[in-house]
């Protein structure tokens, strides 16, 4: 399989096979060389001939459906498969059992027993598989042939359509920590499913837009504005009022086209990702490596003093490509930590990356001093705020620590906000103030954290 990143749009390539995946359509792809001036594909037996896009090397002379047939599922294979070797498992075991054996031959007799019991169970092994697909319901898939025919006896003849909306590719992300090394590897895949027929030496493109076959704006019609003579009445009473100029939309004759809501939103810095040379199984999970990279992480345990007050295990790292949001799996030093959906990481840009708690940090939150003073006479109101917190390293190696906390922000001149506490480092504009430091093996660190709010009684 060769991978690459390409920066320029997909070109309709002759002799291959693939799928162009768009934020809101997949489209098939496949080429074939024509025998004897015509070229055949087999193509879904609802698709029309106007949703296919036929391209070639030599000039068509015609084309249209040919050999409407019932494609066999996968399933149904392996069900007439295992029916098939039922049978002959079957007159096995009573052409064997129906012989004459020498009963004076006990170990002739000993070895024809054990060919016979092993017949039995792989009788019993396939009963139960067929009894468990018994249970799988498939509906019939249909076929037909697209013909093409050319010019010239030898040539080259692509198609393109779109596939069923049932298509679509998952996304699926394995984020693996290493703690002794120092780094975190990052695997994107993709998985392909309910495809309707194999794909040979496959070529599969990603593209972070939409996309829209014969796509164009809706016709333009003038919008003219005209007076309307006042109505004459006799004897109008006071409250009637005089008719208003209208404003009439004047179409032409041709009916308008619609346009098209084209959502293009991009989903990472370059154009599209292609994977070459892959063999895609119809009706199976086909799963594609889309990019693995293992980068330098910087280890760290995060402490929420805002939130739930606990640490936990932070790697930040700098990815050398987008990371896709995605259902991820998380793994720590091999253990698997949890599943969870993750938003999407900017390449050349921090990424944070969470693997649950740290259970060798432990953390302390009690109140300290919470006052609210009223001074009437001056018409304001102060309200003070401080936590004292104690964090303790319970691990035998130095630990690096981030402990975020926040203060409210003031929208108004009138309310104040002021920082108090042991931590010397100032909130930014969204009152995150971060206080890193370092706790050796049993350390405890004990610090003061909190704020008041100024603000006049109304």
């Amino acid at each position: 399989m060769k991978f690459f990143i390409l920066l320029f749009f997909a070109v309709f390539a002759f002799g291959k096979s693939g799928i162009d995946f768009y934020t809101n359509v997949a489209i098939l792809e496949k080429s074939v060389v024509t025998k004897d001036a015509k070229a055949v594909f087999s193509v879904p037996f609802d698709i029309k001939e106007q949703d296919i896009l036929v391209d070639s090397n030599c000039s068509i002379t015609s084309t249209g459906f040919d050999n409407y047939k019932q494609i066999q599922s996968p399933l149904e294979a392996q069900k007439e498969s295992l029916n098939n070797r039922l049978l002959a498992l079957q007159d096995s075991y009573n052409i064997i059992k129906n012989s004459k054996l020498n009963q004076n031959q006990p170990r002739e007799f000993d070895k024809i027993s054990g060919i016979l019991d092993k017949n039995l169970n792989e009788q019993n092994q396939i009963s139960k598989e067929l009894g468990t697909l018994n249970f799988v319901t498939t509906s019939p898939a249909y076929k037909k042939d697209f013909v093409v025919k050319t010019a010239c006896k030898k040539a080259t003849v692509g198609i393109r359509y779109s596939l069923s909306t049932t298509i679509k590719p998952l996304l699926k992300n394995t984020i693996r920590a290493n703690l002794e090394k120092n780094s975190v590897e990052i695997l994107q895949e993709v998985i392909l499913s309910n495809l309707d027929e194999d794909l040979k030496n496959a070529t599969v493109r990603f593209f972070p837009y939409a996309t829209n076959q014969n796509q164009k704006p809706g016709n333009f019609s003038p919008i003219y504005l005209h007076k309307e003579e006042p109505k004459k009445v006799l004897d109008a009473p006071s409250t009637m009022v005089q008719t208003p100029a209208v404003v009439e939309n004047i179409q032409p004759k041709q009916t308008p086209v619609p346009a098209t809501n084209n959502n293009d939103q991009p989903l990472h810095n370059f154009k599209f990702w292609q994977i070459d040379r892959l063999d895609l199984k119809a009706k199976n999970d086909n799963k594609i490596t889309i990019n693995k990279q293992i980068l330098d992480a910087n280890f760290s345990s995060y402490i929420d003093g805002y939130g739930t007050s606990k640490a936990y295990i932070m790697a930040r790292v700098l990815p050398k490509f987008d990371i896709q949001a995605a259902n991820t799996n998380y793994y720590l030093n091999s253990r698997f930590v949890l599943n969870a959906y993750a938003a999407k990481g900017v390449k050349n840009t921090a990424v944070d990356i969470f693997f649950g708690a740290d259970n060798l940090i432990e953390v302390r939150k009690n109140i300290s001093d919470i006052v609210i003073n009223d001074t009437p006479a001056i018409g304001s109101e102060t309200a003070k705020n401080i936590w004292e917190y104690g964090v303790k390293n319970g691990s035998n190696k130095t630990e690096n620590i981030i402990f975020v906390e926040r203060i409210p922000i003031s929208n108004s001149d009138e309310i104040v906000v002021k920082k108090l506490g042991d931590i010397e480092q100032n909130a930014d504009s969204q009152g995150k103030v971060e206080y890193k430091f370092a706790l050796e093996p049993k350390q405890e660190k004990v610090f003061k954290f909190g704020y008041t709010v100024s603000k006049p009684i109304k």
